[in-house]
């Protein structure tokens, strides 16, 4: 059980960095010894973790396949906060495949549950996609308003890849605004978390 958490912990590790191959690998070993002995928390977290890892692969059904199946995990072990995980990997799925108010839906039932029962860190990190969905359909003031709140939410907390995925949202809607200035100064801290975080993918 303790091999299993590691590979878990070394999975959610190499998602920040971009290495997409060694996770799915660690969380293929975590899953054979959470399969054998019955351990439903972790895989509800190993599913969500696949989740995660389809999602920039633009793998639409196996985002939503392996986030319903966390969902129901979680569900089944009492875990509260693998729910609100799941929930918020489902608004991601919806948003992959366009469609935005469902994604919205589904993020804001995730950032409500996390409200409800003090889980920060998920809230601030679905909050950020939120903002992500609702360019699509809201006026872009008030998606650019929201969208700072979370830029400051996730700094208070210290959710760096939180603050980047807000940051790039804001860069969006300040262009879409005209705002050039603004726009500049969200790329730049956009660039800065990147550096922090070496996830590449965003720069």
């Amino acid at each position: 059980a303790d091999r299993c958490r590691a590979w878990i912990g070394r999975a959610a590790v190499k998602r920040v960095t971009d290495d997409v191959e060694g996770a799915f690998a660690d969380l293929d070993r975590a899953e054979s010894v959470a399969a054998g002995q019955g351990l439903v928390e972790e895989r509800a977290r190993i599913h969500y973790m696949k989740g995660n890892l389809f999602f920039p692969r633009g793998n639409i059904e196996g985002c939503l396949k392996e986030h319903t199946e966390s969902l129901q995990l979680a569900r089944e072990a009492g875990a509260v906060e693998l729910e609100a995980a799941a929930l918020g990997g489902l608004g991601d799925a919806e948003y992959m495949r366009g469609h935005m108010i469902s994604a919205q839906a589904r993020l804001h039932e995730c950032v409500e549950l996390s409200r409800q029962h003090g889980l920060g860190r998920i809230e601030v990190a679905n909050l950020a996609q939120m903002g992500a969905a609702k360019q699509y359909f809201a006026p872009q003031q008030i998606v650019l308003a929201e969208t700072l709140a979370a830029v400051n939410a996730a700094a208070r907390v210290g959710h760096q890849r939180a603050e980047l995925t807000a940051t790039l949202v804001a860069v969006a809607s300040s262009f879409m605004l005209g705002q050039r200035d603004h726009c500049h100064e969200h790329i730049r801290r956009a660039q800065e978390l990147v550096r922090r975080l070496g996830a590449w993918r965003f720069e």
